[in-house]
C-alpha cells in the first residue's frame, strides 16, 4: 500500500512542470546526452560521462551572469512554460546540427529573462529589461 502511494505521489509531482532554474538544468543534461547517445555522438558503456554540456544551456545563461544568483535576487525571471517547451524541443531535436540549432534557437531563448526595469539594482546588462547597467562593478543602476 505504501509504495502504491509513493508512485501516486511521484507522477502527481512529476506532472506539475519544472520547478526551478536547477531542476530545469538537471533535465536539459539528461535529455541532451539522450540525444547525443540517439544521434551517435557519444557511444560506449559509460556514454553518460561523455555527454558533452548542453548547446540550449548557452542560450539560458547570460554573459557573465550568475544566473542562479540573479533569479535568486528577482534580478532576472525564470520561466517555466518555456523551460518545458525548450525541453521537449532537445528531446524531439533532429540529428542534424542544423536543423537542431535552429529548432533550439527557437524554443530554448525565453527561458531566462532580464528583471530589473529602469532605476534598479543590476550587476550585468543582461539583468536589465531593454538596456544598459551603468556601473555593475559598483551594484550598478539600470538606465534606459
Amino acid at each position: 500500500m505504501r509504495s502504491s502511494f509513493a508512485l501516486a505521489l511521484l507522477v502527481g509531482v512529476a506532472g506539475c512542470g519544472i520547478g526551478s532554474y536547477n531542476e530545469f538544468r538537471d533535465q536539459l543534461a539528461t535529455r541532451w546526452c539522450e540525444r547525443q547517445i540517439r544521434c551517435g555522438e557519444v557511444a560506449g558503456t559509460d556514454s553518460l560521462q561523455h555527454c558533452s554540456t548542453p548547446a540550449p544551456l548557452f542560450l539560458t545563461e547570460r554573459g557573465a551572469v550568475d544566473v542562479i544568483s540573479s533569479i535568486a535576487a528577482h534580478r532576472m525571471i525564470f520561466h517555466p512554460a518555456n523551460a518545458a517547451e525548450c525541453l521537449d524541443a532537445v528531446k524531439q531535436s533532429p540529428c542534424d546540427p542544423a536543423q537542431a540549432a535552429d529548432d533550439l534557437l527557437r524554443h530554448c531563448h525565453g527561458v531566462v529573462t532580464a528583471g530589473v526595469s529602469a532605476g534598479g539594482v543590476c550587476l550585468d546588462d543582461d539583468e536589465c529589461v531593454g538596456s544598459v547597467c551603468v556601473d555593475p562593478d559598483c551594484g550598478g543602476t539600470f538606465v534606459p
